[in-house]
């Protein structure tokens, strides 16, 4: 299906303590959340969002190709500490019209919450979050055959430790 769409467009507010920042507007979940470094580098889906919340929702997240109108809150605690928090539309763009770009609110859609603490320690990263739908939807996959509730929400964790070459 052929489209052309607005993809991100968003505005950020720096706190005065330049410590902490707003964000809202049109927003790519994986920009920030579920985002590794070493993803960005390859094309592969198996490098990006974590298929856990990259197929979750009545339309998926606020990921590409759809994304939704979204607030983010991240603050750096300390500089090897930081925490983000988003509250996003549930059902990104309009189903019904998926040519369009489109912010629609409401019709029982609920929103996706999500958290993420970012840990940086010497040369190890440790990221632990957790994410939920606030309204209820059909599932896509059956979890009793994956055994993994898609619309319950999920806590992740990765460790990234670079080579020593």
């Amino acid at each position: 299906m052929q489209a052309v769409r607005l993809y991100e467009a968003w505005l950020q507010h720096d706190l005065p303590n330049e410590r902490a920042s707003l964000r809202f507007g049109l927003y790519d979940l994986n920009s920030e959340f579920d985002a590794l470094a070493t993803a960005s580098l390859f094309i592969n889906s198996a490098h990006g969002i974590g298929v856990d919340i990259g197929q979750s929702g009545q339309a998926g997240p606020s990921i590409f190709p759809l994304t939704s109108l979204s607030a983010r809150l991240e603050v750096a605690v300390t500089p090897a500490l930081r925490v983000r928090v988003a509250v996003l539309d549930g059902v990104p763009a309009d189903p019904d019209r998926p040519r369009r770009t489109a912010v629609k609110l409401g019709n029982g859609d609920g929103v996706l919450t999500i958290g993420e603490v970012d840990y940086t320690l010497g040369p190890a990263r440790v990221i632990a979050g957790y994410w939920r739908y606030t309204a209820p939807f059909e599932v896509a996959l059956d979890s009793a055959l994956t055994g993994f509730p898609w619309r319950a929400g999920a806590t992740t964790a990765a460790t990234s430790v670079p080579r020593a070459d």
